[in-house]
């Protein structure tokens, strides 16, 4: 998911980048010519793989599932094996990150159910469609009339700014970049950064300096783009393969509902006065950022509590608890569903 963020920044470069230039030479038809041409190249490639692929990707799939329930069942932890999951998670915790059994572990488990932290990391995708929505619906209308901007150079600043956000997205999750933020910024402070990023950007096009409105757009952008490949990242580590069918197309879904909402009411409040949509963007990303900082910071002390009290309940050393919270974020989350679960088995 997050190299499929980094890919579609750049048909978003391209479709900004041409939007711009063909208004400029042609008008409105540039436009018109661009989106049919846009949704004819969609509708093909749609029917070829409806009549191509669906088939073959179906066929595939099922000898997929048959194998995986020949060869990794769905796994339950046991009493027996307690004392071996207890040694993963000393492991784990003196190696300050999850280490691959617990993983595979978590991922299959079924008795791991979706909490409220969980659905809060598929509600905060949301973020990004509150920040961008009013952007893309009335931002090159504003800055036409408001700093009096050309088309085509209204065009390119926003293809910028998406090729911004697609270099560092590329960056954050490459090896190179990976190390970095484990070493300089591991999450959830690096999620934090984007979206303190996010709400000044969007609070920044409100200021009536052309170079401060160019700016912020620039950075509300490219920050939403690699805000949204790391969040997608979280959700797919957080989430165990039964509840992740469900909520990452939810996801997925509630993003472009509320992408719609912003769209259609972006030009009403635009009418009622121009700067009012990023006054309401910013506000909302603002409480969107309270809430989530809050409620990981809340979430974190939680399962802190709850990979100590499974450590004492195990006869292990306490001390080595102390590690959990120089972990990442998706580590923690992971390490303490797992340590929650054998906690209720230790306690039987």
């Amino acid at each position: 998911m997050s190299s499929q963020s980094a890919t579609l920044g750049v048909a978003v470069i391209i479709g900004f980048y041409f939007g711009g230039m063909g208004y400029d030479k042609f008008g409105v038809d540039g436009i018109a010519v661009a989106g049919i041409t846009a949704l004819g190249l969609e509708i093909t490639s749609l029917l070829y793989y409806v009549l191509t692929c669906n088939e073959t990707d179906t066929k595939n799939q099922i000898r997929s599932d048959k194998g995986l329930e020949a060869t990794i069942p769905k796994e339950e932890i046991t009493e027996k094996e307690t004392g071996i999951k207890v040694s993963a998670i000393r492991e784990s915790l003196q190696n300050e990150k999850l280490s691959d059994d617990l993983f595979g572990m978590f991922s299959n488990t079924e008795g791991i159910v979706a909490n409220s932290f969980t659905l809060l990391i598929s509600a905060i995708f949301s973020m990004e469609s509150i920040a961008c929505g009013y952007l893309f619906s009335i931002g090159p209308i504003f800055m036409k009339t408001t700093f009096t901007v050309e088309e085509k150079s209204i065009g390119t600043i926003f293809s910028c700014a998406s090729l911004l956000g697609s270099i560092v997205t590329i960056l954050a999750i490459s090896p190179k970049g990976r190390a970095f933020q484990k070493k300089h910024l591991r999450s959830p402070y690096s999620l934090y950064v984007l979206i303190v990023i996010i709400t000044c950007s969007a609070f920044g096009c409100l200021i009536p300096n052309l170079s401060v409105h160019v700016m912020s757009v620039i950075f509300l952008i490219g920050g939403c783009q690699t805000f949204l490949a790391l969040v997608s990242e979280l959700q797919g580590a957080i989430t165990t393969s039964h509840y992740y069918t469900v909520l990452g197309p939810s996801a997925q879904m509630l993003r472009r509902i509320v992408n719609v909402i912003m769209a259609v009411t972006g030009p009403i409040v635009y009418g009622v006065f121009p700067r009012l949509p990023y006054l309401i963007s910013g506000s909302l990303c603002l409480v969107f950022s309270v809430v989530f900082v809050f409620g990981t910071e809340a979430q974190s002390r939680r399962n802190a509590k709850l990979v100590t009290e499974m450590m004492n309940s195990a006869g292990e050393d306490e001390g080595e608890a102390k590690n959990f919270r120089r972990m990442t974020l998706a580590s923690r989350e992971c390490l303490a569903r797992i340590s929650e679960t054998m906690l209720k088995e230790l306690k039987r």
